[in-house]
């Protein structure tokens, strides 16, 4: 029962602005009055932790530091991953799949229980947050029971991979997705992939503009039983036939979503679990507007597996660029 966790960390930023360096690759993100709803926003925060508390999801929540300002910290989930002994002593899967990849490189790793994973950034304000409070907690939760893989020496190759939002993990499968984009430099990949122990799925996709997405986690969503998939996104034919094989012989049933969809952040969801009432239940994380996007016949079927937590982010949205999934930093 890799896949999912029942705690995540987030971030409470001590103040929102509109990033100009992220929108340059960012279509998500909208220009707005962001001033204006700061109050708003910082609501919408506090409420989306009150309803994952409510439903027993263990929230690390942190503070962030004034200084060095960091306008994109509520979106934590970009700089770090972790990973757990169990996870790496599983096997990765075998597959006769030919754009399944395994990486050149053999790294050997210290025995530890956790491994945090610090990726390479390519926005200079994202880099700030990796040594600011969230890491320094991290490390005190684990005790001195971790290793800190850092990857970040590749910010001055200009090689970047940016954690959760360019990656997907199937964790039970030990499977890398990506969308090939400057934001996921396959020599970075490759050494993750090798230090995890894990293989890789490499493959292109374009929005309705045919601009390159660099954001996997917008068009694809792993959880224990659903895959999230937007298909139109993905133009060769091959790769397309190939991935959708892959996620269906790993035992993930396919929920296709289309373009305006993924614009409705309607990819952008992460299943949890939670033990309210002694019992483990799954649950997912989607925004309001992600939920309402979705065709009824959609939200029956995730409803029948687990329940949804929908919460209101639109202004987040709307001028921060980025939703549900992204303000989670899953804790394993």
């Amino acid at each position: 029962m890799i896949q999912t966790t029942d705690t995540v960390l987030m971030v409470r930023p001590v103040k929102f602005e509109y990033n100009d360096d992220t929108s340059l690759n960012d279509a998500f993100q909208k220009t707005g009055s962001i001033y204006i709803a700061q109050k708003e926003e910082l609501n919408e925060f506090d409420n989306f932790v009150r309803m994952l508390r409510d439903a027993d999801v263990i929230v690390m929540e942190i503070e962030d530091e004034p200084k060095p300002f960091t306008p994109q910290s509520i979106f934590p989930a970009c700089w770090f991953s972790i990973h757990t002994k169990e996870e790496r002593a599983i096997k990765a899967k075998e597959s006769k799949c030919d754009m399944l990849k395994t990486s050149p490189f053999i790294n050997d790793l210290p025995d530890a229980e956790k491994y945090i994973v610090v990726y390479p950034l390519k926005c200079p304000d994202k880099r700030e947050e990796k040594s600011k409070n969230p890491i320094r907690i991290l490390k005190e939760h684990y005790e001195g029971r971790y290793f800190i893989i850092d990857l970040s020496s590749f910010e001055k190759e200009n090689k970047f991979l940016e954690g959760n939002d360019s990656i997907v993990f199937d964790r039970d499968n030990k499977i890398i997705y990506a969308c090939r984009s400057e934001k996921a430099n396959e020599e970075v990949i490759e050494y993750l992939a090798s230090y995890l122990d894990y293989k890789y799925f490499l493959f292109d996709a374009a929005d309705a503009k045919d601009q390159p997405i660099c954001k996997t986690n917008r068009i694809l969503s792993i959880g224990k039983k659903f895959a999230f998939l937007c298909l139109e996104a993905i133009k060769n034919p091959k790769e397309k036939k190939a991935l959708t094989s892959l996620l269906k012989e790993c035992g993930k049933e396919i929920i296709e979503i289309s373009p305006e969809q993924v614009d409705s952040f309607a990819g952008n969801n992460i299943e949890l679990f939670t033990m309210k009432g002694g019992i483990r239940q799954p649950l997912y994380i989607m925004s309001a507007k992600a939920k309402e996007s979705l065709k009824q016949d959609q939200v029956d079927l995730i409803a029948d597996y687990c329940l949804i937590i929908s919460p209101d982010l639109t202004g987040i949205e709307s001028n921060c660029g980025g939703s549900a999934r992204e303000m989670l930093g899953e804790v394993f």
